[in-house]
């Protein structure tokens, strides 16, 4: 069996908290994004946020790229 990296549950995890930013910087500055309201709209926890990203930076870089 052929094992993916990454695999489909990491993409569409990350790909939530990228459209969950770009969502949330569509009313208010990215400097005034916490963490929690990522995470809140999302409908993750903080644990898989850190699991994937250091930072809001972070995502914010991933999307730029």
């Amino acid at each position: 069996m052929s094992v993916q990296y990454p695999d489909k549950r990491v993409k569409r995890t990350k790909e939530n908290f990228r459209s969950t930013l770009l969502s949330l910087m569509e009313g208010k500055n990215f400097s005034e994004i916490t963490i929690t309201e990522i995470v809140k709209a999302a409908d993750y926890n903080r644990g898989t946020f850190y699991a994937h990203y250091k930072s809001k930076e972070d995502v914010l870089e991933e999307i730029i790229d």
